[in-house]
């Protein structure tokens, strides 16, 4: 995108979340785009953050304990693939009984095809998805991945002088998919993080929203 697309007008106004931890605020900081952030926002009178249930059961989330676990180097483990595939089956068949129509999991592709599993086959949205409302009657979800910068694009991103707040980034990531599902409705859903950092993550948004 080329910086005159910005300067062809008076003013540009974006709409976004968490600013901070996006590329377009990378790409603006790079090509001196100068911009203001208002933080002000419409109250829904809505709680988002309790409409969430995390699973927190111990045997599940094992799989994920370590920080780097269910990173791009599950694509090529078979046997941790199999294992979270396990998991899932458990999660949807025991832990939250759940009709497969209503299950919206996702991890690498490359991975999905050693992990999908009866009861769930069907259920997959690839993890970068955004802008659809197609999805938004799920409310059984699995987030099967950890996620990190592209090292190329973080390390191009660095070399230009950006704070990059990979954390923020990954939670950005992960919530865009979240609200793909019913919770973009104000409905309640369950759903299965295994990998700590994730979790993690993810629990802090919940504690603050």
């Amino acid at each position: 995108m080329t910086p005159s697309l910005f300067n062809s007008f008076m003013s540009v106004t974006i709409l976004t979340y968490q600013f901070e931890g996006s590329y377009l605020r990378s790409y603006l900081d790079i090509k001196d785009i100068k911009y203001t952030v208002d933080t002000s926002t419409l109250d829904r009178g809505l709680k988002l953050g309790q409409l969430i249930r995390v699973c927190q059961h111990k045997e599940l989330n094992k799989i994920g304990k370590h920080r780097q676990s269910l990173a791009s180097s599950l694509k090529k483990d078979s046997k941790k693939c199999k294992e979270l595939g396990t998991n899932i089956y458990n999660y949807v068949r025991n832990i939250v009984p759940t009709k497969a129509s209503d299950i919206l999991c996702t991890t690498f592709k490359d991975a999905w095809k050693k992990v999908k599993g009866k009861g769930y086959t069907t259920s997959f949205l690839s993890h970068n998805t955004k802008a659809t409302n197609d999805y938004a009657h799920k409310t059984t979800l699995v987030y099967g991945l950890n996620r990190y910068m592209d090292v190329p694009v973080k390390k191009y991103l660095e070399s230009q002088g950006v704070d990059v707040n990979e954390s923020l980034w990954a939670l950005n990531e992960m919530l865009q998919w979240i609200f793909r599902s019913a919770i973009r409705n104000g409905e309640p859903i369950d759903i299965y993080v295994p990998n700590t950092r994730m979790r993690e993550l993810l629990l802090e948004w919940i504690e603050h929203n």
